[in-house]
């Protein structure tokens, strides 16, 4: 008498692999932050117990995967059929930003991975939207402040985070860029351990001295103590009011010493109504 088969054994017995044919775009799943250890095993044991019961998500024409790569991997492993749907897709720029949109809706993003991808679209919609630079430095600066006032207001945060959030986002890929999209991934994790503070320094160091550091960081999971901070170099400026000037202006240039001149006006006026 055959044994009764458990839900996992009756998916794998089902079909071959239906989304052989799909492709991993390197790029775009690096914009996938990788799952803890403990995740991924319950994701895996959650696939095996009920099935893929979500499709993956493919760019249509295409057929490369936009969603569920971690599933593709889970299923793939232990021959589990899931469902594919395919998007169409005006170019890699749109597929990217339904990454982004997708990611940022998903509840186990670790803070990191949410600030990475609200700086993504901050930095794509805000140079959508200052394309004609005929409109001038002016209009161009409001179409900033509006993108991340309306972002903002969609994702309950601060419109300062969300600047700080494209700061963020540019450092990551700038470190990606030098030490390798794996880089991203582990930054971007869950239990990385790195506060976005130490990120943006990081981006800041030398190419070199950069990944010397990343290389420390995927050897034994941290980044290399900071050094001693340097002593900050100090300026002796002159008491005598006309040295003193030429020095500012000598140092500032004739723009830098306008701006003092009429900083230093504003407090004198702001003296005297207080006299």
């Amino acid at each position: 008498m055959k044994a009764e088969t458990t839900a996992g054994e009756r998916h794998r017995e089902r079909t071959r692999d239906p989304g052989e044919d799909i492709k991993i775009d390197k790029e775009f799943a690096a914009l996938i932050p990788s799952l803890s250890k403990d995740e991924l095993a319950q994701l895996e044991q959650s696939l095996l117990a009920e099935g893929c019961r979500d499709p993956l998500i493919v760019w249509k024409g295409k057929n490369i995967l936009l969603d569920g790569h971690n599933r593709l991997s889970i299923c793939r492993q232990h021959n589990i059929s899931f469902k594919v749907e395919a998007l169409e897709f005006a170019d890699r720029e749109a597929a990217e930003a339904f990454i982004v949109k997708n990611q940022l809706g998903r509840r186990n993003l670790s803070p990191e991975a949410a600030s990475y991808f609200r700086g993504k679209r901050y930095l794509a919609e805000k140079q959508a939207h200052g394309g004609d630079r005929s409109k001038g430095k002016a209009t161009d600066q409001n179409d900033r402040l509006e993108t991340a006032k309306r972002l903002a207001e969609e994702f309950k945060v601060g419109e300062a985070t969300i600047r700080r959030d494209g700061k963020f986002t540019n450092a990551v890929d700038s470190i990606a860029e030098n030490c390798g999209e794996k880089t991203k991934q582990v930054i971007l994790a869950r239990d990385a351990g790195l506060t976005r503070g130490a990120v943006v320094r990081l981006a800041k160091m030398k190419p070199k001295d950069q990944q010397k550091a990343v290389q420390e960081l995927l050897e034994k999971g941290k980044l290399p103590r900071r050094s001693a901070a340097k002593k900050r170099s100090t300026i002796t400026l002159p008491t005598e009011p006309k040295s003193l000037a030429e020095k500012l202006f000598k140092g500032l240039g004739a723009k830098g010493s306008s701006e003092v001149l009429e900083a230093l006006t504003k407090l004198l006026e702001d003296r005297e109504k207080k006299d």
